[in-house]
């Protein structure tokens, strides 16, 4: 298997870019990282120099889509997870995840647990975990770590998106077509798990927090929930096409 990729899109000048990407360079297993962006400062190139990082510029207006699809141009071949600039990743996240790609090679996505952070200290674990734990686990009954039919992977999605974005793992040879949509300016992952859901291929689960989500007030999910966009979002899923509806078929 090619060598694991972690790319950052950077968006402005995140004050938590540099603890992100220290925790990239601690993984117990070794990964190529590059920082992506549309919006080039000072400050992103000399964060990058300071930890040795390769920093590419997009041109054009800065858009979420456009800036997560440059990401996925940079890697060629071989697994990868799009970081987000203000989360950080437990030092076995990147050998977890090539363990269990190892193991179950016809994966599309491998995607973990995850804690939340607020002001540097461990967040309370929320209704809103509870519900997205919940959704998982009904997906994964009795207790499994993969799921592979079209049932099972539209089941993990039907209510709503548990699975968060940069805890997840993709295989650049499995889809190369794979893209985010343009519609969305919240949850285009959504949209995009819906596609590969589509799509031959296994959904693995790592129960382990290997994630820790930072929540801020200048996050874009503070602010898709402060302005309701996520409703916005789950309309124009639907009109794009996405049937939310489970289709019946083999369970397992």
């Amino acid at each position: 298997m090619s060598r694991h990729t972690f790319v950052v899109p950077a968006f402005g000048d995140s004050p938590y870019l540099d603890a992100c990407l220290r925790s990239l360079a601690a993984q117990s297993a070794s990964s190529r990282v590059l920082v992506t962006t549309s919006t080039p400062s000072e400050f992103l190139r000399d964060c990058c120099s300071r930890r040795a990082v390769e920093l590419r510029v997009r041109s054009g207006q800065p858009n979420i889509a456009a800036d997560w699809n440059f990401a996925l141009e940079q890697v060629d071949a071989g697994p990868f997870t799009i970081a987000h600039q203000d989360d950080v990743y437990e030092a076995l996240y990147t050998e977890a995840c090539l363990a269990m790609a190892t193991r179950r090679p016809s994966f599309s996505m491998i995607f973990t647990e995850y804690r939340e952070i607020e002001a540097e200290r461990p967040r309370r674990r929320n209704r809103l975990l509870r519900v997205k734990r919940a959704l998982i686990e009904l997906a994964y009954l009795p207790g499994l770590s993969v799921i592979g039919s079209r049932f099972r992977k539209r089941l993990l999605l039907r209510f709503g998106n548990p699975v968060i974005c940069p805890s997840v793992m993709l295989r650049r040879e499995h889809s190369p077509a794979f893209r985010f949509g343009d519609e969305l300016s919240i949850n285009l992952d959504w949209a995009a798990w819906l596609e590969l859901a589509d799509l031959p291929g296994e959904f693995c689960f790592l129960r382990a927090p290997l994630v820790a989500r930072r929540i801020h007030p200048g996050s874009e999910t503070t602010a898709g929930l402060r302005e309701r966009r996520r409703q916005d979002a789950r309309r124009a899923i639907v009109a794009a096409g996405h049937n939310l509806r489970v289709q019946t078929g083999d369970p397992t």
